[in-house]
């Protein structure tokens, strides 16, 4: 739990990864509770890696501490053409295809 270490605050949001997910700073914690400390990756806009070519994004509430990841279907063809349209690498239009 290093990553714990690097901010101070109850929630830490970060994305880079484009891998969404929820993690506490205790074992056995499956809900967002007051009391513990959470690092939440919001997923991925563009460029996915969890299998789901939809956009995602997340949505928190900070009164009910409720986080929601929301997923929007976007025209990924479309998106795909324009990177080979700008001369960029093939690899990251079939990315955007499959979500790995």
């Amino acid at each position: 739990m290093e990553q714990f270490e690097h901010f101070k605050t109850d929630f830490c949001f970060i994305g880079h990864t484009h891998l969404p997910a929820i993690m506490a700073d205790k074992l056995g914690v499956t809900r967002v509770r007051p009391g513990n400390r959470y690092l939440i990756n919001v997923g991925s806009v563009g460029q996915p890696r969890d299998n789901n070519p939809r956009l995602g994004f997340g949505i928190f509430d900070t009164d009910s501490l409720q986080y929601k990841l929301v997923r929007i279907p976007y025209n990924v063809e479309g998106a795909a053409d324009r990177i080979i349209e700008e001369g960029l690498p093939e690899s990251l239009a079939d990315r955007l295809k499959v979500g790995k």
